[in-house]
């Protein structure tokens, strides 16, 4: 206006006219007239942003006043200097963040960083080059609070909106969100109870997540979810730029593809899956839409592993080449792959598109990233333009062991708090078995956990996996899964005073955990794990005899069955099953599997009876503790399943995760895994040009 020559600080003053007018919702220097305006911009401070009823931390306020100094020389310096202003924010009381709502409403306490972020991308032109010269792309890091505690991100392609999973603040059912980037809306989206692992279309219009037991997509401004193929537990997916989403069904297996309207579903090559491969999972699309990598291998953890890695492939091919030995999914963002290493940091290493070859040592992006070694994922995703997000937290997995009255009353809890799983009462009800994960041996073990303030004690030892305990009807032998080379069902006195047996070895892609033991201890009702599946039956129910010797199969369908529970008197066995589409809760008769009724409604997995047989107790889709009772003289019957409590359980991680509560003899009490709320959720971290580094 003055006629002055202009450089890089004046983007700085319209960064701080723009960052101003988002946080107080209105223009710093507007008048009635341009000209008016233009005086105003030359002579006259904005108006004080605590006096536009916003809450605005002191620091924020003077890092906008900072830029809008009417002499250059008085403003930030540079974008980095600013950059750095804004990210020391977020250690401050103003890096605070609201839950977001299923209407978007304005997070106020955390505008100053969204806002920040919109403006970023402009920041990172103005930084290193003045006027006239080229841009040169340097990476900008940020801390982003969130809401609450998110498991799972996804960035759309052009890095702009931002797709998370984020446990509800009033039942802890996970649900999906979707915010811009540099928006100070959040939305949930309504009817995705239960999402997992989001990914986003080419084009940002479309979600794609899994949720009971199917994939999914959703219009990212809200609509109603289209189902557009079955799944189990699902293990990811992307979709590409030629319109073709692959995804991994179950956990045990290779990936499929399906058309973004739910035709076309099929399985991959099946030349890709290759021996000692127990999963192929967490894939991502290349640019051209055809080339993909993915993690493919075992989870034998052993020192001379050279099968298990990322991977390159592409839709038609019969082979896959290995990219990287890792356990850890994979990010593409620029030219460059990130994923986690062994020491548990986030690296990068340069990709060659063309050779699908990595060239150079990799480099650390962050020192420390959130991991869950049970599945093989780090809490990271990338964007095709370049940005990055990630964590380094897994607090989502974290519960107590609860005890609750039938009117999900808290009476109080057992053990220490933890990543726990599979919780299973004795036949006394004094003490519970439970998985406990130790994230820093990269193990799980069964501990025995007493109910009554004694002791608690770990019941296995090996390096390996131990999961799925399961205690006999007269309580001094405890049957449970091991993984290594081989998977084992094992057996193992109460005490601890015997050693453990071995009562059946299986293949490492056809996993077994038990579930129940008939009422002379003479079986064991067991969940497994279909080797090399295709179709919609990647579980069935066994029968393993507790001396040791092959399964026999129980209740055969072409559908999946697990959760097997036997009744008290041994003459029922009740289950669940996805035979409708929907997972449900059945009951047939044992051992014959004569006739078949079904009990929940709606909707229900995890079927427990209660030590008379005369009520049924399951879980229901929409995360209550539900009750049935039931009728067994001549013949079943049930009667209409009635809510008690919302569970709060803890979201499922792996595929081991089978029982989220037991039920004491009487109905009067149930021990639930309940998930265990963050006082202070970490944030997330956002990294613009993340791959700028590996570009030099």
């Amino acid at each position: 206006m003055r006629g002055e020559a202009i450089d890089h600080r004046t983007d700085i003053f319209a960064f701080g006219a723009v960052l101003y007018e988002m946080i107080s919702g209105q223009r710093a220097f507007h008048r009635d007239t341009a000209a008016e305006t233009m005086t105003a911009i030359l002579k006259d401070d904005p108006p004080e942003l605590a006096d536009t009823a916003k809450l605005v931390s002191p620091a924020l306020d003077r890092i906008v006043r900072r830029c809008l100094e009417k002499r250059p020389e008085q403003r930030f310096q540079s974008a980095q200097d600013l950059a750095f202003a804004l990210g020391a924010l977020s250690g401050t009381d103003a890096s605070g963040a609201a839950r977001a709502k299923p209407q978007p409403r304005t997070l106020q306490s955390q505008r100053w960083a969204l806002a920040a972020l919109a403006l970023i991308s402009v920041l990172a032109l103005v930084w290193g080059f003045s006027r006239g010269s080229a841009p040169v792309v340097r990476r900008m890091q940020f801390a982003l609070p969130v809401p609450g505690q998110v498991s799972q991100t996804a960035l759309s392609a052009d890095g702009q909106w931002l797709a998370f999973v984020s446990p509800d603040e009033k039942t802890d059912v996970p649900m999906l969100y979707v915010q811009r980037i540099g928006s100070s809306n959040a939305l949930e989206l309504a009817g995705t109870e239960g999402a997992t692992y989001p990914f986003w279309s080419p084009d940002a219009s479309y979600v794609a997540y899994f949720a009971k037991n199917k994939l999914l997509k959703v219009v990212a401004s809200g609509g109603s979810p289209q189902a557009l193929a079955t799944t189990s537990i699902a293990r990811g997916g992307t979709w590409g730029t030629k319109n073709v989403i692959l995804y991994t069904p179950d956990p045990q297996g290779g990936m499929w593809r399906v058309n973004p309207d739910g035709s076309g579903n099929a399985p991959l090559n099946p030349s890709l899956f290759e021996k000692n491969e127990q999963s192929h999972r967490w894939p991502v699309f290349l640019p051209d839409g055809n080339h993909f990598l993915f993690w493919a291998g075992n989870f034998m953890n052993v020192s001379n592993d050279r099968i298990t890695g990322i991977y390159e492939s592409s839709l038609d091919a019969k082979q896959k080449t290995l990219v990287v030995p890792s356990h850890s999914n994979v990010a593409f963002a620029g030219r460059e792959l990130f994923y986690a290493d062994e020491k548990r940091r986030l690296v990068a290493s340069v990709f060659d598109l063309a050779k699908g070859t990595v060239t150079g040592e990799p480099r650390v992006v962050a020192e420390f990233v959130g991991y869950q070694p049970a599945i093989i994922w780090g809490a990271f995703s990338a964007s095709a333009n370049g940005n990055l997000i990630y964590s380094t937290s897994t607090e989502t997995t974290l519960s107590s062991l609860t005890l609750v009255d039938r009117s999900g009353k808290e009476l109080g809890r057992v053990g220490q708090p933890g990543t726990l799983s599979n919780p299973v009462l004795s036949p006394d009800g004094k003490r519970v078995a439970v998985d406990v994960a130790d994230s820093k041996a990269n193990n799980v073990d069964v501990w025995l956990e007493s109910l009554q303030g004694g002791s608690n004690t770990r019941f296995t030892f090996d390096s390996t996996e131990a999961v799925g305990a399961v205690w006999s009807h007269d309580a001094k032998t405890i049957a449970y899964r091991t993984v290594a080379e081989h998977v084992r069902l094992m057996s193992k006195a109460a005490s601890g005073l015997e050693p453990e047996k071995t009562l059946l070895t299986s293949a490492i892609s056809a996993d077994i955990v038990p579930n129940s033991w008939t009422l002379d201890d003479k079986q064991i009702l067991c969940t497994k794990f279909n080797e090399n599946h295709v179709g919609d039956h990647p579980t069935g129910l066994v029968l393993v005899p507790a001396a040791g010797g092959e399964p026999v199969p129980f209740a055969a369908t072409k559908a999946s069955q697990m959760n097997g529970q036997i009744s008290p008197d041994g003459k029922w066995a009740a289950y669940a099953s996805n035979e409708s589409g929907d997972w449900e809760v059945y009951v047939t008769t044992f051992p014959a599997a004569a006739g078949k009724w079904q009990v929940s409604r709606g909707g229900g997995n995890e079927p427990r009876w209660r030590g008379d047989g005369k009520e049924l107790f399951y879980i229901a889709a929409s995360g209550m503790m539900m009750a049935a009772t039931v009728g067994t003289e001549g013949t079943f019957s049930s009667g209409i399943p009635i809510a008690l409590f919302t569970v709060r359980g803890r979201a499922s991680v792996s595929s081991t995760d089978l029982f989220t509560y037991d039920v004491t003899r009487d109905g009067k009490q149930f021990l639930v895994n309940r998930y265990l709320q963050p006082e202070h959720p970490n944030p997330l971290t956002i990294v613009l040009n993340a791959a700028a580094e590996g570009q030099k």
